[in-house]
């Protein structure tokens, strides 16, 4: 049973896009504030933003705790596996969502040490980036920087 996301968070959510939109931030800048909005509305210790890079997962925004803290995600946590599967994981205190470029996990957004429940963690769905998918929530790569 998937329980729907709470109007305050979509609110959220809407707001951090019409920011993003309405200003010329950079690509890090863009990553480090959609990483302490996760955090914040998930209640979790840390986010992170990482990005796949060949074989490694590179932190390019942290927030909060540190994970990754070499600058690397190990593709046997949580975030890891929500790469190499191209779904939504919920382990424990960690939540991760693949951000996906057609159908490729480009990266992931991930939170750790999260207070919410897991029915609250639910309405978690992967981020595709593209034109054609420009719904929030969504974190959009530019082909460029794909």
């Amino acid at each position: 049973m998937t329980v729907p996301p709470s109007t305050e968070r979509l609110l959220s959510v809407i707001e951090l896009q019409n920011a993003v939109a309405a200003t010329a931030m950079s690509t890090d800048q863009v990553m480090s504030i959609v990483a302490e909005r996760a955090r914040l509305l998930l209640g979790s210790a840390g986010a992170v933003v990482g990005v796949v890079e060949g074989p490694d997962i590179i932190v390019r925004a942290a927030r909060g705790v540190a994970i990754g803290s070499d600058g690397r995600i190990a593709r046997t946590t949580a975030f890891g596996r929500a790469v190499a599967d191209g779904k939504p994981v919920i382990d424990g205190k960690e939540t991760a969502v693949p951000l996906l470029y057609g159908e490729s996990a480009v990266g992931v957004l991930g939170t750790t040490g999260t207070t919410a429940t897991p029915e609250g963690r639910r309405d978690a769905a992967p981020a595709r980036a593209g034109r054609r998918h420009r719904a929030p929530p969504r974190l959009h790569v530019s082909q460029a920087e794909a």
